[in-house]
């Protein structure tokens, strides 16, 4: 999809990855729009500065219509403080079932839609899962999100517009994801998030934003409906843990269980990215340095 003088709305654009990805669209002849609560002003004004439009927007109370007209939509929607607590389930639903299908029934047969979505939909299991694999989300989030992709397609499919939904995998910066807190919980003497054979991808933000920039060329074709972004090196918690320790030089590993998680794992196949998009930028061992660095 070429991008000159078509409008671009980013909802979500507050967001780590919705600020990225406005960067990453700066400058390429699109007219961008980026919808958010934007509690924070500062944000708010940097996005704003990169040249943005943006509009207040709270996808689970606000009206669509109050939305601009569009050729493309990117969804970035992401507030995993909101899945825990008594009112998980609730907040869950609310937003990533009502509110974002509430916006594409707004956009379906006017804009295409890129859907910024979860390897959790799959559930867990011994073995990668490929995007055509069936879903067997196991947690009321990848339930959420596995409804959310079937609605998009009802709604697209019925009115003549397309979608492709981009299922993300552990996704770290220096300061969040996976690495990081393995680093924290080794420096702090806690136990790992998970069992040591648990097995998993991490994988740059910056990649998952170019990853999905070079989606945007798919969105209108005969290409599958969905492509799982993440790294193809795949790790057992254990060996994460361990370059982890290596890079920090002190601390203490620590698992809670002490032995399996293999059967427990989330790996996704990554054949359809490196051969529709190509391969992420950033090695694992950069990664480590980044956490590293940052948790000390």
């Amino acid at each position: 999809m070429n991008l000159t003088g078509k409008r671009v709305l980013i909802v979500g654009a507050s967001g780590k990855i919705g600020f990225m990805l406005a960067e990453r669209l700066a400058g390429t002849g699109a007219e961008l729009y980026g919808a958010a609560r934007f509690s924070n002003a500062t944000g708010r004004q940097q996005i704003e500065a990169l040249g943005v439009r943006t509009i207040a927007y709270d996808a689970k109370s606000d009206n669509p219509d109050r939305l601009p007209e569009a050729d493309l939509v990117i969804f970035q929607i992401w507030a995993p403080w909101e899945h825990t607590g008594p009112d998980a389930r609730e907040a869950i639903w609310q937003l990533n079932y009502r509110g974002v299908g509430r916006i594409a029934e707004r956009y379906a047969g006017r804009a295409h839609i890129i859907n910024g979505s979860s390897g959790n939909i799959y559930g867990t299991g011994s073995t990668p899962f490929a995007e055509d694999d069936p879903a067997r989300p196991d947690s009321e989030y990848g339930l959420a999100r596995f409804a959310q992709e079937r609605l998009l397609e009802f709604l697209t499919e019925r009115a003549g517009s397309c979608v492709l939904h981009l299922r993300y995998l552990f996704g770290n910066t220096a300061e969040t994801g996976q690495i990081y807190r393995a680093a924290r919980a080794i420096l702090e003497g806690a136990p790992q998030e998970g069992p040591p054979e648990q097995r998993l991808q991490v994988i740059a933000l910056e990649d998952i934003v170019e990853l999905t920039y070079r989606a945007i060329e798919l969105v209108d074709s005969n290409h599958a409906h969905a492509i799982n972004i993440c790294h193809p090196t795949v790790l057992a918690r254990r060996q994460l843990a361990e370059m982890v320790q290596q890079e920090l030089g002190e601390g203490q590993i620590i698992f809670q269980p002490d032995h399996g998680g293999a059967d427990r794992s989330l790996v996704g196949d990554p054949s359809r990215m490196l051969e529709q998009l190509g391969a992420p930028a950033v090695p694992i061992e950069e990664l480590v340095r980044r956490a590293a660095r940052a948790a000390h």
